[in-house]
């Protein structure tokens, strides 16, 4: 049985639970992603897409995707503009399919250039549409569409940083996170591949189908359209920004939301999300007033990566070489030591005067013992910074009120120390980088694979790209990142100049951190030294121009950190 219409439904206070739709089975989804150059004329923008949709009808699709852009108004009128959607309209009704694909609106009627989305059922009648928020900052909220009985939702482009867009619509329901885009061909980083659209599905537990252009209209694209599983398994892929259609079928069901289920029921961030949900019916000002952490004096600060567990002479030696090399503080995998160590572990620091990052076993030993690790941050003279469980294990959070015991500092700079997969809570790192932390600390414990390491780097990649310096400390790979700066680089891909000179790094990544370095399976350790502004730039870079999500991560600085 198909379902084509449902009733939107807001997502009551209280527990997070996605809602079935009454009589409706989730059939399968064929889809076909367009991935095609972008033409500056509405009428050969409006051909080609109609070809395409007949082409992927027969093809046996239900749904078409197009990217960011695709039909090309900014140079005609909005009679002509209009003329062209209703073209499409009626060739996705003919059809019989599902019509996703980006817009850019006549220049005349917007006064610039301005992206928008639509999503055509087939019926052929609009049933969705938004406009670029990183266009028009002040535009509304995108909730959910349908597609036969399924939850979506929608983004264009560089929304993709801005959470409102991104996640809050996965939160009312949807189970497919459809992204448009048009891409300069340096968002492509080889190493990273889809570094943004596999975290995306595997923190949320969604699919996510991303459709970019081959080409645009004034520069290359970089193309590699894809689908991606709720497991962050690529599913179907274009290996370059060559033009074709990518075939795909999904099955909706498996998108379980396990990921956001854990983080939007946690008993201190289930508030951070209902109150993102107040965003949609209320102004940002309701959330209340925004404080802004003051500026500081820049500070130099070192940090060292040891890949060393279970021997405290071990971690002795690299505490050494560490001191020599002035390190600040030295982060120690997940695991390194048992919590009958920990008095041993505060003398090491005041001896050696360096601040350590791990992450401490319990008493395995004990079966009446609480076993989970606990992350813990001593201070150079001995004393415990802060220690706190995984954000995963509720009873340790229930009496929580805020997660102030995630921070703490090092050379008067405000840290924040995770523990495991808690790198994937991304909305806690962004969150503390608006409150003004600037070295993210995370200790883990995974043997990591030749299969899982490009997905283990792509995770952490998104984690570090908060405007922080990060020291990602495991048993194997771990790693140094740094996001410290607006990027000048950025700035000039978008304005088309010459870029500035290349930092000396292992990964370049013009619109994320940078890979310092990543240790080597022999290396027992690795370290960097970086200057850290006098203050965190990722709010007044990224944040502070839309009026809805700085609110909502404003409001949440001021109280979880």
């Amino acid at each position: 049985m198909r379902c084509s219409r449902r009733e939107l439904f807001a997502v009551p206070l209280g527990a997070f639970v996605w809602r079935s739709i009454p009589g409706c089975k989730e059939a399968p989804l064929r889809l076909a992603i367009v991935q095609t150059k972008i033409f500056p004329s509405v009428n050969e923008s409006c051909a080609k897409m109609e070809r395409a949709i007949a082409e992927a009808a027969r093809g046996g699709a239900r749904v078409v995707v197009f990217p960011e852009g695709c039909l090309w108004g900014a140079d005609t009128t909005p009679e002509q503009f209009t003329l062209a959607k209703e073209k499409l309209a009626r060739a996705s009704a003919e059809a019989n399919v599902y019509l996703i694909y980006g817009q850019c609106l006549p220049r005349k009627e917007m006064g610039r250039l301005v992206q928008a989305m639509s999503v055509v059922d087939p019926r052929g009648q609009e049933i969705f549409y938004y406009v670029k928020h990183y266009d028009q900052p002040g535009e509304k909220i995108p909730s959910v569409f349908i597609v036969d009985g399924v939850p979506a939702s929608g983004i264009i482009c560089a929304d993709r940083w801005l959470r409102t867009i991104e996640e809050l619509p996965l939160y009312r329901g949807a189970k497919i996170s459809f992204e448009l885009s048009a891409n300069f061909a340096e968002e492509w980083i080889p190493p990273l591949q889809w570094c943004w659209y596999v975290p995306r599905a595997l923190r949320n537990q969604v699919w996510v189908v991303f459709c970019n252009s081959a080409a645009n209209v004034d520069c290359p694209g970089h193309g590699h359209s894809a689908v991606i599983s709720p497991q962050g398994e690529i599913v179907a892929a274009m290996p370059d920004n060559r033009e074709g259609i990518l075939w795909a079928q999904i099955k909706p069901e498996q998108a379980t939301a396990g990921g956001l289920e854990l983080r939007a029921n946690h008993p201190v961030l289930k508030h951070f999300w209902e109150a993102g949900l107040q965003l949609y019916d209320q102004k940002p000002d309701a959330l209340g007033p925004r404080q802004i952490p003051q500026a500081g004096a820049p500070v130099d600060v070192t940090l060292v990566v040891a890949q060393v567990t279970g021997s405290l002479a071990e971690m002795e030696q690299v505490l050494t070489q560490a001191a020599q090399a002035g390190a600040d503080l030295v982060a120690f995998p997940s695991g390194a030591a048992a919590i009958r160590f920990l008095p041993t572990l505060c003398e090491l620091s005041r001896k050696y005067r360096t601040a350590l990052a791990l992450g401490i076993a319990q008493n395995p030993e004990d079966p009446q013992a609480d076993i989970s690790p606990e992350a813990i941050v001593i201070g150079p003279d001995g004393t415990i910074l802060t220690r706190h469980h995984r954000l995963a294990q509720y009873d340790a959070w229930s009496s929580a009120k805020d997660l102030k015991s995630l921070t703490f500092r090092l050379n008067n700079v405000r840290g924040l120390i995770l523990l495991e997969d808690d790198i994937r809570w991304t909305e806690v790192i962004e969150v503390a980088a608006v409150a003004g932390v600037q070295i993210l600390i995370h200790v883990d414990h995974r043997q990591s694979t030749d299969t899982d390491r490009l997905q283990y780097l792509q995770e952490r990649s998104v984690a570090a790209s908060f405007g922080m310096f990060s020291a990602m400390a495991n048993v194997v790979g771990s790693t140094l990142w740094e996001d410290l700066d607006p990027r000048p680089e950025r700035r000039a891909i978008i304005d088309r100049r010459p870029w500035p000179d290349r930092p000396d790094v292992d990964i370049y990544s013009p619109f994320g951190a940078n890979l310092i370095r990543e240790a080597g399976a022999e290396e027992k350790l690795i370290s960097a030294k970086r200057r850290i502004p006098g203050i965190n730039q990722y709010f007044s870079d990224r944040i502070a121009r839309f009026p809805d999500v700085a609110a909502w991560l404003t409001w949440a600085a001021n109280w979880l950190f």
